[in-house]
């Protein structure tokens, strides 16, 4: 999104908020070249921030009109609202539309807004992106438990492409066969092996390339193989029976909503 065509000027970007995530994507965005300002009430922030990041700073509210003008909002190409309050960053994607800027993304802790089922739009609220972080982490952590902790199985394009990393076994259908022999006994199956970790050393396999017990293997599939590929594999998803969650704040509680219907789920919450 940023700084995808070099040969364009630099783009102007207004960062609200100056914690963790406002501060750890200033640093970034600079790194990329790109000339940021930030809005920050704290002014210990700041000055914490000072002599680290190379950005232009401004002492202020971020629902400020004054900080605003003095941002210079109206030539910003990018609004980006990560305080930690969301009505501020909700507020500030109307703010941003009015002074006429481009894009606008804020983080969104509730699971409220931003959904395809949400009262409230991303396009209703004049926003561009809605980053849910804890969207993010709840993911990942079913994503974790659903998946055998000896393998990994990462989502590409969106989730539509799978990619499988694996060991194969004495006992895995593929033990034994070239990758020829593979492609021509499951044709049904559109499959790629892209890469052999064995021993080591690691390679780009060919098509009369032997897969060898004990080989780590990766495998880039379509999601929709993903059932017939674990098979071929012989990859066990050793998916757990009952999970406890400790804690049923907003992350507990998505947890246990993306869960529910795969395992028997208890939360323990003071």
């Amino acid at each position: 999104m940023f700084g995808q065509n070099r040969s364009k000027s630099t783009e102007n970007i207004l960062i609200l908020g100056l914690g963790g995530v406002g501060s750890y994507l200033a640093e970034r965005l600079i790194d990329d070249e790109q000339a940021v300002t930030i809005i920050e009430a704290d002014p210990k922030l700041i000055a914490s921030a000072d002599g680290r990041i190379d950005a232009r700073f401004i002492v202020g509210d971020a629902m400020s009109i004054r900080c605003w003008r003095q941002a210079e909002a109206e030539t910003m190409d990018y609004m980006i609202a990560v305080t930690n309050n969301d009505a501020v960053n909700m507020m500030a994607a109307r703010i941003a539309h009015k002074m006429g800027i481009p894009c606008k993304i804020a983080r969104v802790r509730s699971f409220e807004f931003g959904r395809s089922n949400s009262l409230l739009s991303t396009e209703e609220l004049n926003l561009d992106l809605i980053i849910h972080p804890e969207e993010l982490v709840s993911q990942e952590i079913v994503r974790l438990i659903a998946t055998n902790s000896s393998n990994e199985l990462i989502e590409l394009a969106g989730g539509n492409i799978l990619l499988l990393a694996t060991e194969v076994t004495d006992h895995s259908p593929i033990t034994g066969l070239t990758l020829q022999e593979i492609a021509a006994r499951h044709s049904d199956i559109p499959f790629r092996v892209t890469a052999v970790a064995r021993g080591i050393r690691t390679f780009i396999p060919w098509g009369q390339q032997q897969i060898l017990p004990g080989d780590h293997i990766a495998v880039m599939f379509p999601a929709a193989y993903r059932h017939q590929v674990l098979d071929l594999t012989a990859t066990e998803q050793k998916r757990q029976q009952r999970v406890i969650l400790l804690g049923g704040g907003l992350v507990g509680s998505r947890v246990a909503e993306l869960l529910k219907k795969r395992v028997a789920v208890t939360v323990l919450e003071e």
